[in-house]
């Protein structure tokens, strides 16, 4: 990941330890948002993972549950690191996301109670 960082930003190699210190905090504090609060939330939401994530699938069902527009993508064979590993699809899964004129399916459970 120091390697792909320090090919993109414009900051110097040794930034990515600002990077990672950061990050650490980060996924030990935040976010702060109660799946409760999850539920007032107005907007469209996709929720993306690897299925070897360190998001537990349990914890994006609660999430996927609890938002009133939510959807799930759980892509095979990646990690956290799915921006990474797979660009091109999470690029086509945020475009599907973003589409004007996508279906509720066929027999939609979540959506049907809109």
């Amino acid at each position: 990941m120091a390697n792909a960082y320090a090919e993109v930003s414009p900051d110097p190699p040794e930034h990515w330890e600002v990077v990672t210190v950061k990050s650490r905090v980060l996924h030990t504090a935040e976010p702060a948002v109660t799946v409760a609060q999850l539920g007032g939330l107005a907007v469209p939401v996709l929720i993306l993972c690897g299925d070897d994530d360190e998001v537990r699938l349990d914890h994006l069902a609660q999430m996927l549950e609890a938002l009133p527009d939510g959807e799930l993508a759980v892509v095979p064979r990646a990690t956290h690191g799915l921006v990474v590993e797979q660009p091109d699809l999470v690029a086509q899964l945020v475009e599907a996301f973003h589409a004007t004129d996508k279906s509720d399916g066929v027999a939609p459970r979540r959506r049907a109670r809109r």
